[in-house]
């Protein structure tokens, strides 16, 4: 299944390199990059490659032909149009390649043409220079095809990697956003010029050196390579679970789908980066919500667990016996299995991470929808350079095809299916009976406050009893008959101040009111926004409309990002009880 069909996320690698390769070096550099590359597919099997390449003479279409051969997708980044490019080829023969080479691309991405007289750059250099930082920022792994001339040129292969071992330097003429904070690998292939033959020299003409960032002296290259291969089999792990939920459940993904687009649109009034965001956000709300039911039962088992072997053991101090023995090994041994198999699944992080991914990506949608040219990647936990950097991986790929999209849906319908729903989900309406998640949450976290208390005063309530019996009533029994009234009492006791701990330990785990404030301020914001974009849509004011939707859209992935993190702090423990 082709990379366009299947909607996977690919491991991206751009490639850079010299144009005057001499001939007699592109066997060794054909085997060395074909090497590299299925190096790369046995151990990520699960990530799909995805060449990004400017397809201009040398290098490039080197590496192409080899991917090619391959079966590897690759994709046409071209500095400016197509017919003002073509004529940057010298020979008729490399025209005529370019253009194969253009109908075998994936897709073809032309990058804007961007006038920066104070640059002192031509519009070639610009364009060449805006290739470069495309490379630089969008690809996961570069491969360079270089001899090693630290001399940069607009563009050139030395800047290209440069800008993603160093990152930018203060004089850059294009300075750009944000490069993707990913640190990543450089295979640098040995390369020799038609210009400088003798450096290197032949004999090392194919070799690989892969080069790492290093910021300081706290950060090694060891961390960097085991971030970037985590990152990468989150990549691939992702697509084995979209594959599988799409495989077995797609009335799951369909239903999904049909919520974030409602009844009056489908996927054939999107064009094609819309049609990827909302397949990737429907699979990503059905896995959370499969993920989130698993996570739920899980935990409560565990808690159940471990709460029935604790009670046993208080049991076990006034009733020895051996069955009680067994039921408080069976019942806390099985929590910690249940637990562990949560842990082994990965259970809380999978619930976490794609819900998190979904709601970037529903804010990912209606900008584009709405025709914003805006990255969510570069609002999304920009300070958290660890194992979360595949959910920013995924959120970047989704804008790579192109700056916006040409026929915008009607602001009308992005508010109705963004910021209403929204604001529905979250306080409800004035005008409906069906109240919010604020006030289901305000609600379940009463509810166990009054189950806390009550089972609190109940123990203590049947220890006070226990123990004015114990003392000072019945007097005339005999003392085993007092033991046997006593006891229950006491085991009773127990039993209800067990439950207090346990109902604290899920209520904070959850953050029933964490959550609850949270959702009452969202509501609220969303609530401003549609009176704000009511008043705009009457004026048919675009720009303040696109205003709207973009601080909409950064305060719900602001939002997203601290109940990402909340929960990251708070997870799912054996309760100690």
């Amino acid at each position: 299944m082709s990379l366009e069909a299947s909607f996977d996320i690919p491991l991206i690698v751009g490639v850079t390199g010299h144009r005057d390769i001499p001939p007699e070096d592109l066997p060794a550099l054909e085997a060395g990059v074909q090497s590299c590359l299925r190096k790369i597919q046995t151990q990520y099997p699960s990530t799909p490659l995805l060449l990004l390449s400017g397809l201009a003479e040398g290098a490039d279409r080197l590496v192409v032909r080899v991917a090619h051969e391959m079966g590897i997708d690759f994709a046409a980044i071209l500095p400016f149009s197509e017919s003002a490019y073509i004529e940057d080829f010298d020979t008729e023969s490399s025209k005529t390649e370019f253009a194969d080479w253009m109908s075998r691309a994936a897709w073809v991405h032309t990058l804007p043409d961007l006038k920066s007289p104070s640059t002192g750059l031509t519009d070639c250099e610009m364009g060449y220079l805006q290739l470069g930082h495309y490379l630089a920022t969008y690809s996961h792994a570069i491969l360079a095809l270089w001899d090693g001339d630290l001399l940069e040129k607009c563009g050139g292969t030395s800047q290209v990697v440069r800008l993603v071992l160093k990152g930018q330097r203060h004089d850059d003429p294009l300075p750009v956003k944000t490069l993707v904070s990913l640190e990543r690998p450089v295979f640098h292939f040995v390369t020799r010029r038609l210009s400088r033959l003798n450096a290197p020299m032949a004999a090392n003409v194919g070799t690989v050196n892969t080069l790492w960032p290093i910021e300081s002296e706290q950060t090694d290259a060891g961390w960097i390579r085991q971030t970037w291969n985590d990152t990468i089999e989150r990549l691939g792990q992702f697509n084995q679970d979209a594959e599988r939920l799409k495989a077995h459940e797609p009335v799951a993904v369909s239903r999904c789908r049909n919520y974030l687009l409602g009844t009056d649109k489908g996927l054939d009034d999107l064009d094609v980066t819309g049609k990827v965001i909302a397949t990737l956000f429907a699979v990503n709300d059905a896995l959370s919500m499969k993920a989130q039911g698993h996570r739920r039962v899980t935990f409560i088992g565990v808690i159940l667990l471990a709460l029935v072997a604790v009670i046993a053991l208080q049991a076990y101090g006034f009733f020895p016996s051996w069955l009680l023995l067994v039921v408080i090994f069976l019942f806390g041994s099985g929590s910690y299995a249940l637990f562990m198999r949560g842990e082994r699944h990965r259970l809380e992080e999978t619930y976490l991470e794609y819900r998190a991914l979904a709601e970037g990506l529903r804010v990912q949608f209606f900008w584009h929808v709405a025709g914003i040219h805006k990255n969510v990647a570069d609002d999304f936990l920009r300070d958290q350079r660890d194992d979360l950097e595949w959910l920013r991986l995924v959120l970047q790929y989704t804008v790579m095809r192109r700056s916006g999209n040409p026929n915008p849906l009607p602001p009308s319908w992005v508010m109705e299916r963004w910021l209403t729903d929204q604001r529905r989900y979250f306080i409800g309406d004035a005008n409906s009976l069906k109240k919010g998640q604020a006030v289901a949450e305000e609600i379940k976290s009463k509810q166990l406050t009054k189950w806390m208390k009550v089972s609190f005063f109940t123990g203590l309530a049947f220890f006070a009893f226990g123990a004015v019996i114990q003392e000072n009533l019945l007097v005339f029994m005999q003392p085993e008959w007092k033991n046997n009234l006593v006891s229950p009492l006491l085991v009773s006791a127990s039993f209800f101040m067990c439950i207090v701990p346990a109902i604290k330990v899920y209520s904070e785990t959850m953050a029933f009111e964490e959550h609850a404030r949270r959702y009452w301020r969202m509501g609220r914001y969303y609530q401003g926004c549609e009176r704000r974009l009511s008043d705009y849509l009457e004026g048919d004011n675009i720009s303040l409309l696109k205003r709207i939707l973009v601080e909409a859209g950064q305060q719900a992935v602001i939002e997203n990002c601290d109940w990402l993190l909340l929960h990251r702090q708070r997870p799912v423990r054996v309760p100690v009880i």
